[in-house]
């Protein structure tokens, strides 16, 4: 299943009818980032699958966080 492109409530809806899992969903994106970071320079950190906890309405959810946000177990730079 091609998931690039589709809107966060598109990916919800496929985690919540089981279509795909969460997990998936986090390592599609992450590779993605993996990937392409060293010529765009988007991240400073990418946070692996061990840190973060799938919990919740938007688990697998693709997101981005600023460093200046103190995260348990994440360098903050800001």
């Amino acid at each position: 299943m091609d998931i690039l492109g589709k809107s966060i409530i598109q990916l919800q809806d496929l985690i919540s009818s089981k279509q795909i899992s969460s997990a998936e969903v986090y390592s599609y994106f992450m590779a993605r980032a993996k990937k392409h970071n060293n010529d765009l320079n988007a991240f400073l950190t990418l946070v692996d699958e061990q840190t973060i906890k799938h919990e919740g309405d938007m688990a697998g959810s693709p997101l981005a966080v600023k460093d200046n946000f103190c995260t348990e177990g994440v360098r903050t730079t800001a």
